[in-house]
């Protein structure tokens, strides 16, 4: 069978990994949309350590109205 294996940065430096990802979430029921749209870089510092930092933007359209908000994550993982 397949294995997961951890990323290894091809250089001592670390490696730089960008990241754009999209979803959506639709309550037929309560005619609600969801858009969210991300953008993010991740550094990896070794096989173990990585540094992640993201930009959300969420659209809510709720029958006649729309609202926008904006995030930023900075979040660190250790794997071991």
């Amino acid at each position: 069978m397949g294995e997961f294996s951890a990323f290894k940065p091809k250089y001592t430096s670390g490696a730089i990994e960008l990241t754009c990802p999209n979803s959506e979430l639709n309550l037929k029921k309560e005619e609600q949309v969801v858009n969210i749209n991300s953008l993010g870089v991740n550094f990896y510092f070794d096989k173990s350590v990585k540094l992640m930092l993201n930009l959300n933007n969420a659209n809510n359209r709720e029958k006649e109205s729309v609202t926008n908000g904006k995030s930023y994550a900075l979040r660190m993982q250790y794997s071991f």
